[in-house]
């Protein structure tokens, strides 16, 4: 297989090559924007993979249609596009506002989930409780609140073909009341 990677932010890309580095694995890693893929790439794909709620970032729908108009750009005939994002109905009850998201000896992540109109805000709180200090660090990221209906619309006018919603990476079928991750395929 050929596999390639990219994110927009060098930080993320740093990240990738260490964890890399550590499975001797190579793979060829490339700073762009998901909505100039085909700037960035001439060869064509069979898949293109956006992982971990990658698409929220882009809050306006016109972002969101550039962005899986690119990834369609750089597919072969019949390549599928995948999404993942754990932002389902269910992760935006409000009793599930508060997550304890990591809890080890020395570390713990907490996020607190705020909803205003289409956005959420996750302020995630790092806890730091081991040796030599106590410290807490506080960042924030905003997502667009994307569900399966906001998915089908957007494949749908972007063109994409035979478009799945499911649950889980098992290809479960997504129920709203249950499902903690929602996965979108698309094919070109």
């Amino acid at each position: 297989y050929d596999v390639q990677g990219s994110d927009i932010s060098a930080a993320m890309l740093a990240q990738a090559r260490t964890n890399l580095e550590k499975v001797s694995i190579h793979v060829k890693l490339t700073q762009c924007d998901f909505r100039e893929l085909e700037k960035h790439f001439a060869q064509a794909f069979d898949a293109v993979v956006c992982l971990t709620t990658s698409l929220p970032h882009l809050h306006e729908d016109s972002d969101l249609i550039k962005a899986l108009v690119s990834m369609k750009t750089v597919l072969t005939d019949r390549g599928i596009v995948v999404v993942d994002q754990g932002t389902t109905h269910s992760s935006l009850k409000p009793e599930r506002r508060y997550e304890l998201v990591v809890d080890s000896k020395d570390f713990s992540r907490v996020f607190v989930k705020e909803i205003k109109g289409r956005l959420q805000i996750i302020h995630i709180l790092d806890i730091f409780h081991g040796a030599p200090e106590t410290r807490l660090e506080h960042h924030k990221v905003t997502y667009r609140i994307l569900l399966d209906e906001d998915y089908q619309r957007l494949f749908t006018q972007t063109g994409y073909k035979k478009i799945q919603i499911l649950g889980n990476w098992d290809r479960s079928p997504y129920h709203p009341e249950t499902s903690e991750r929602l996965i979108v395929v698309g094919e070109k």
